[in-house]
């Protein structure tokens, strides 16, 4: 994979990830909050 590729999905992929992270976060958050309120 050339560097500018690499650089590329790297990128993508730390996005997506991310977006990914902060909605399981969110999710978890919830299930876990929801019951005591």
């Amino acid at each position: 994979m050339t560097g500018f590729g690499n650089r590329y999905y790297s990128r993508a992929f730390t996005s997506h990830g991310l977006c990914i992270f902060k909605s399981q976060v969110s999710i978890s958050y919830l299930g876990f909050f929801l019951p005591w309120i």
